[in-house]
């Protein structure tokens, strides 16, 4: 055999076994992040459900639960009160970046994506007061 045909050969060899090891890394990186996606929903034990998603129900329990401990009372930090329907609806859309990036509330862990999307849910629909 030739030198220039054993080069060809040599040269296929390491392109097949480069493509096999990329897609195995691709393959393996896919479904970790399935993994990850489902985690979530796993802990919880059912799909997050943003579909009927009320002020009185969901969106109060939040503020009570995670923000007006600090943006509550006679003195809330930054002066922002999250007490009731009328302020939580004027802070909205800061509440809801807060949370998305991390930054609410402080001192705890980001809230789940769950939350969050029901919080988003609540905004898209107008904000209602149900």
């Amino acid at each position: 055999m030739d030198t220039g045909r054993r080069f060809k050969q040599l040269n296929m060899k390491k392109k097949t076994i480069l493509s096999i090891g990329i897609l195995l890394v691709g393959m393996s990186s896919l479904m970790q992040s399935c993994y990850n996606d489902n985690k979530q929903d796993l802990l919880a034990g059912s799909i997050c459900d943003t579909s009927n998603v009320s002020f009185s129900t969901t969106i109060s329990s939040v503020a009570t639960n995670y923000c007006t401990s600090c943006h509550g009372g006679v003195s809330p930090s930054g002066g922002i009160s999250l007490e009731g329907y009328n302020n939580i609806s004027i802070y909205a859309g800061a509440c809801y970046n807060a949370m998305y990036n991390g930054t609410m509330p402080q001192g705890s862990n980001k809230l789940d994506d769950c939350t969050i999307n029901k919080f988003k849910s609540w905004m898209d629909a107008g904000k209602p007061n149900n």
